[in-house]
């Protein structure tokens, strides 16, 4: 705070400022619209012979205009393809195909088979409730007569089913590799061990192959090579002969319905 002796001394101040060609003078700071400079000045100015008197003004500091504020983007990324065992992503079995195939193709790239299979209700069939198709060395049978399956590099594949070509729906998918490409909510790949997946139930299904779940996706599995998941009981029968789990992998996932040898004998 400036004393009384300041104040009264403000006058003759104002006059040697004028007289040494300065701006001017004023008692309180100038603004402008829309924005402040922040200044400090300082006069040292004589007020007898034997002491002088140091003037300091300053204003308050500049102050900016926020700018329009961001507007976040709408655009959603899609929801990644996960694979479940009632579908894939968030389709779920039923869903119609043209949406589907969009958005794989959208992740892994435009497909590289898409095959429709025409299926006979072949009388030798028919107790099991399938439709039938010759498709190789082999039939193929499926719970619809008019099937579509639709694969991409890797591979993986999903399958359609319904009446007919114009009337399909989602049923069912597969996969084979490579690993991490595809993956399920516990981050189940192509190549996991069973050991990174203690609760996955493991049984044989043939005698150099064997089979699983985890959280209801299907499974099959390869122990190390030439591992016999079936061996004699010594009486005629076989028992299941489980591989370590760190040397067993997911070689094969699956869930709904695909394209199956009717009378495989495993």
């Amino acid at each position: 705070m400036l004393n009384r002796s300041l104040n009264r001394g403000l006058l003759p101040i104002c006059a040697l400022v004028v007289a040494l060609g300065l701006a001017g003078c004023s008692s309180g700071a100038a603004t402008s619209a829309g924005s402040t400079t922040s200044t400090t000045t300082s006069t040292t100015v004589a007020t007898d012979d034997s002491s002088t008197t140091s003037v300091t003004t300053s204003t308050v500091p500049a102050t900016t205009t926020a700018g329009a504020p961001t507007v976040p983007s709408t655009t959603v990324a899609p929801e990644p393809l996960v694979l479940r065992a009632d579908g894939l992503g968030p389709f779920g079995f039923d869903d119609f195909p043209a949406a589907i195939i969009d958005a794989i193709t959208a992740q892994l790239g435009a497909p590289t088979r898409n095959d429709l299979l025409l299926y006979e209700d072949l009388s030798d069939f028919a107790s099991l409730g399938v439709y039938t198709s010759f498709d190789g060395p082999y039939y193929y049978s499926l719970a619809y007569p008019v099937g579509r399956t639709t694969c991409w590099t890797g591979d993986f594949c999903v399958e359609f089913g319904g009446p007919s070509a114009a009337n399909l729906s989602f049923i069912g998918w597969w996969y084979t590799g490579p690993p991490t490409m595809m993956a399920s909510s516990s981050n189940l790949t192509i190549g996991a061990r069973w050991s990174s997946f203690p609760s996955m139930i493991v049984f044989a299904t043939c005698y150099t192959t064997g089979g699983g779940t985890h959280h209801d996706i299907e499974l099959d599995l390869q122990g190390p090579a030439g591992w016999e998941w079936l061996v004699s009981d010594g009486v005629g029968g076989f028992v299941e002969n489980l591989p370590d789990p760190a040397l067993t992998r997911v070689s094969y996932m699956s869930a709904g319905q695909q394209p199956f040898q009717a009378f495989a004998d495993c």
